[in-house]
């Protein structure tokens, strides 16, 4: 059977229906035609893009690939949008001239893979960089669970200083006449 459909004939209509909520939304869609056109409608509708967005068909999630053929649609099914809990969160790191790669990771991942991850991908050597998070330094078996990372929070990659001093000045105990003034200096 073929329907007439914008300016061509499509062999097969599907008229499902896709459940939000309490909302039900008739659709129709060419049974060989992948789901990705309807994914994307359905978010851009509900202002929903990039959120955790999953659509479901007999509690099995679709991918945006797939047909009504390959999953066995008929008319008439219901295909459930649903938000589905995901533990990974995106993270920005940054380097010193301001460029940035964006990483997804889970809480408990353990942030060298990250670090490696971003090492290999800039083609800097991980020996050459520090990472800071709120100022803290990033090491080895820290997760962002640890760190209390939230989605979307920015890590420092930073170049590494070689040499350097500080001052300590000890005035707050001690009598004006007679200050003393420590210079360290390490390489």
């Amino acid at each position: 059977m073929f329907k007439k459909y914008g300016n061509s004939l499509i062999k097969k209509m599907e008229s499902i229906t896709i459940s939000v909520g309490k909302d039900k939304i008739p659709y129709e869609i060419e049974i060989n035609r992948p789901f990705e056109m309807m994914f994307e409608t359905c978010c851009m509708h509900y202002q929903c893009i990039g959120q955790g967005i999953s659509f479901l068909f007999k509690s099995r999630i679709l991918l945006p690939e797939e047909t009504p053929a390959q999953v066995g649609m008929v008319n008439g099914d219901c295909v459930e949008m649903a938000v589905v809990k995901d533990d990974r969160l995106t993270l920005n790191v940054t380097s010193q001239s301001g460029n940035g790669m964006t990483f997804r990771v889970k809480q408990n991942t353990d942030l060298k893979r990250l670090m490696d991850a971003y090492c290999q991908r800039s083609g800097n050597p991980g020996e050459n960089l520090r990472f800071l998070f709120d100022g803290q330094r990033i090491v080895d078996g820290m997760t962002p669970e640890q760190l209390d990372m939230r989605d979307g929070d920015e890590i420092d990659a930073m170049a590494q200083q070689v040499g350097g001093f500080f001052i300590n000045c000890d005035m707050e105990h001690s009598a004006p006449s007679s200050q003393t003034v420590q210079i360290h200096a390490f390489s």
